[in-house]
C-alpha cells in the first residue's frame, strides 16, 4: 500500500494489475446488452438482426440518436458498474490517501466507436469538483491499444499543479490543457489489459 501510494506521489498515477475479476466484467457486458435490448424492442427493432452488442450499439447510435443518449446516461446506474466503482480494493487505497468521507462521484462507462466522437484533448480533472481532494479511477473492460482507446498520459506532469486552459472548437469544444503546457515527446500510452485499473492524480495530464 504504502509503495503504491509513494508511486501515485511521485508519477502521478499507479497501476494495479488484474484488480477487476473477469466475472465482474462479463457482468457489465450482460447488463448493458439487457440495456440495448429493451431500448430496441421499445422501437420495435427485432433483436434477431444484430451480431453483437456493438452492432446494437451502433445501431441505436444511426437510428435512434436521442435514445442512445439516454441509455448512454443510464449504464452509469447499472449495479454491475457500481460494484467495480465500490470494489472494497479500490476504496481502501483512496481511503488511505485521504482523510474524510469519500463521495464516490459519477462513474460511468466509456463506449468509443470508429467516428472517434468522443475523443478528448488533454485535460485535468478536478475543475469543479467538491473538494480539492479528488481523484480518478480508470479500469479499461477491453484489452487497450493506442489504436482502440488506450488513455494517453504524461507522467509527473501532475506535479505542475493546475494549469491554464482553452477550449478546443475541433473536439466538440471540451476544455483542455494549452498546448504550450504539453510536451509530445513525453507523452504515453496506457496499454493496459481488461480489468487492470489505473488511479491517478486530477492533475495529471491526460487524454
Amino acid at each position: 500500500m504504502e509503495n503504491a501510494i509513494n508511486e501515485l506521489k511521485e508519477n502521478g498515477f499507479v497501476v494495479f494489475p488484474a484488480l477487476v475479476p473477469e466475472d465482474m466484467i462479463q457482468g457489465v457486458f450482460q447488463q448493458i446488452d439487457d440495456l440495448l435490448n429493451e431500448a430496441l424492442v421499445q422501437q420495435n427493432v427485432v433483436l434477431g438482426d444484430f451480431k453483437n452488442i456493438d452492432e446494437k450499439y451502433l445501431y441505436l447510435k444511426n437510428h435512434f440518436p436521442v435514445i442512445k443518449s439516454h441509455v448512454y446516461d443510464l449504464i452509469k446506474l447499472l449495479d454491475s458498474v457500481l460494484a467495480i466503482s465500490n470494489l472494497p480494493q479500490i476504496i481502501e487505497f483512496i481511503k488511505a490517501i485521504f482523510s474524510g468521507p469519500l463521495l464516490v462521484d459519477h462513474p460511468q462507462i466509456r463506449v468509443d466507436d470508429n467516428s472517434n466522437d468522443r475523443l478528448l484533448p488533454f485535460h485535468q480533472e478536478g475543475v469543479g469538483q467538491i473538494s480539492s481532494k479528488c481523484i480518478t479511477v480508470w479500469a479499461p473492460m477491453m484489452d487497450l491499444r493506442p489504436e482502440n482507446g488506450a488513455l494517453r498520459y504524461i507522467p509527473k506532469s501532475h506535479l505542475q499543479g493546475y494549469v491554464k486552459y482553452r477550449f478546443y472548437p475541433e473536439l466538440n469544444n471540451y476544455h483542455g490543457i494549452r498546448e504550450e503546457y504539453i510536451d509530445e515527446s513525453k507523452i504515453k500510452y496506457a496499454c493496459l489489459k481488461k480489468g487492470d485499473v489505473m488511479i491517478f492524480d486530477p492533475c495529471l495530464f491526460h487524454g
